[in-house]
C-alpha cells in the first residue's frame, strides 16, 4: 500500500523525498513506515516528536511550507541524503476522532506546491483512508486568516474592492479558525471529507 501511494504521489506532483509516518498511541512514538529520496528507500524507523509529523499532527491540518531555508516551524532532519529539502507538502492521517500520522511529499526546489497539489495530495489521502475503512482525515482549506489586530485595515478595503478579489472577499478570524481544527479532530465520521473555513461575512462593509 505504501509504495502505491508513493508511486500515484510521484506521478502527479514534484516527490523529491517522500514520507508515510505513523502514530502508535499504545507507546507514544512515531513510527516511520515508509521513507524514500533520490538515493532510494530507506529503513522504517521510530522519529522525535518534534520534527515534520509531529508538527503536522499538532496543527491538525495540511502544512505547505514553500521554502524551508526561510520557514522552519519544527526540528529538520534527513534520513537519507543530505541534500537540502526546500519545499513540503504533509497531509494528517485521521483514524477514531485522533491524528494518527501524515503523509509528506517534499521537494529540493522551493516554491514546488501549489493549491492543485494540495487537492491532489489530498485526495490520495482520501483513498489511502478507505483501504483502511476506520480512518479518518478532514481536509481544512482555510480562507484568508485574520486576527484580530488586522480588523483594523477592513475599511480601507472598500476603496479599492479589486485588490480583494483574490479570496473572493472572503477571511476567517483565527479565532473560529482554531474552533474548526478542533471540531475536525471531534467529528465523528469515516473516511476523507474537505471542509472550507471561512466566516459568513467579508472583508468588505
Amino acid at each position: 500500500i505504501y509504495l502505491t501511494v508513493h508511486e500515484a504521489v510521484a506521478q502527479l506532483m514534484p516527490c523529491d523525498v517522500f514520507a508515510i509516518v505513523l502514530a502508535n498511541p499504545a507507546e507514544d512514538v512515531l513510527h516511520a513506515v515508509y521513507l524514500a529520496d533520490g538515493e532510494g528507500r530507506w529503513p522504517p524507523r521510530d522519529v522525535p516528536s518534534d520534527g515534520l509529523c509531529g508538527y503536522v499532527m499538532a496543527r491538525s491540518g495540511v502544512v505547505q511550507i514553500d521554502d524551508l531555508a526561510t520557514d522552519q516551524p519544527f526540528v529538520v532532519r534527513y534520513f537519507g541524503s543530505t541534500r537540502k529539502v526546500r519545499s513540503i507538502l504533509a497531509v494528517p492521517i485521521g483514524g477514531d476522532g485522533d491524528i494518527v500520522g501524515m503523509i509528506s511529499t517534499q521537494a529540493y526546489e522551493p516554491s514546488a506546491f501549489d493549491a492543485r497539489h494540495r487537492l491532489l495530495l489530498e485526495t490520495i489521502a482520501a483513498q489511502f483512508a478507505r483501504w483502511d475503512p476506520e480512518l479518518k482525515i478532514a481536509g481544512l482549506r482555510f480562507s484568508n486568516v485574520m486576527d484580530v489586530e488586522d480588523y483594523k485595515a477592513f475599511p480601507s478595503f472598500d476603496a479599492d474592492p479589486m485588490k480583494r478579489k483574490w479570496n473572493l472577499w472572503g477571511y476567517i478570524d483565527a479565532r473560529d479558525g482554531a474552533q474548526a481544527v478542533r471540531k475536525a479532530i471531534e467529528a465523528e465520521f469515516k473516511g476523507f471529507e474537505a471542509f472550507i473555513i471561512a466566516n459568513a461575512d467579508t472583508v468588505m462593509s
